[in-house]
């Protein structure tokens, strides 16, 4: 079953807040933002968050949340049925630099 896309809360200039579902296995893929910090919360489900330099890969679940500077690659991806976080990103201007990383 697809759930609802992304459902935004609050989006500024330099702020993005967006309640991102996830259905199972399906995956963010990897990017970099050039100016905003992504805060990532899990509301429900299990999410993994994969970033590099240096590579590490954070599980979560309900409640659990991690942060991803500027510049760094990563990707998110749910774990073991569909997945639901709160994504906060800022302070600055957005972008989404896809990467061709496997």
């Amino acid at each position: 079953m697809t759930q609802p896309g992304p459902e935004a809360i609050l989006w500024t200039k330099d702020v993005r807040v967006r309640i991102m579902p996830l259905d199972p296995e399906e995956s963010v893929p990897w990017h970099v933002h050039g100016e905003v910090t992504d805060h990532m919360c899990c509301l429900s489900g299990r999410i993994c968050v994969h970033a590099a330099e240096p590579d590490e890969e954070f599980r979560f679940a309900s409640g659990q949340r991690c942060s991803i500077r500027p510049d760094r690659p990563h990707r998110m991806a749910a774990l073991a049925g569909t997945a639901t976080y709160l994504l906060v990103q800022g302070v600055g201007e957005y972008d989404f630099q896809p990467l061709s990383r496997s």
